[in-house]
Formats: structure tokens, sequence, C-alpha cells
């Protein structure tokens, strides 16, 4: 989550996280903000992630988009299960961060 009453920072990860619930991922992903823009280009950030260091901009959402974090109402054992229940909005955000090795 973001700063309170702040839209969360959103991460795309190049990788698959085997975890459905909470994490203290703030003690393990620390991303460091290395420059500002450069034109359309997005700020630029460096992480490390399980000891591989990561490469990351931030992305904005194309104007007349919108960026909605979603969550399954009920619990879910898989993903074919989750796409047939009810979503509920839980946050916004118009820009992301996108990350590479």
């Amino acid at each position: 989550q973001g700063a309170k009453g702040s839209a969360p920072m959103i991460h795309r990860l190049p990788c698959t996280i085997h975890h459905r619930g909470p994490g203290a991922i703030s003690n393990f992903f620390q991303p460091q903000k290395l420059g500002e823009a450069k034109g359309a280009e997005g700020d630029e950030y460096k992480a490390n992630f399980r000891g591989l260091e990561l490469k990351g901009r931030t992305v904005s959402i194309p104007e007349g988009s919108k960026g909605l974090v979603l969550e399954t109402q009920g619990d879910c054992l898989s993903a074919v299960e989750a796409m047939k229940k009810p979503l509920k909005v839980v946050g916004r955000f118009n820009k992301f961060l996108t990350w590479d090795f």
C-alpha cells in the first residue's frame, strides 16, 4: 500500500510467486530510486529479489484507462475457481513499477 490516502504502489515482476495472501514484502524487497523521468520514460529504480538484481521503471496508465486492484470475494484454491467468484475493487492506481533482469 502507498501512504495513507494515496494509491498503492503496484509492481510487475518477471516471475511467478506461488503464494496467496499477505507477506512481509518490505523486509525482502526494497527498491531504490536511481533517477527522475527523462522525457516519456518513467523514473528508474533498482532492487534485488532472491539474489537477482532487477531494474525497474514507472509506467503510467494511459489516458482514459483505470488501474484497479481487485480481490476475489471468498476463498479460492485455484485461478480457475477465482475466475468464477465476484470481484471487489480494493484499490486504484495511475502508475506502476515494471521490473526486468
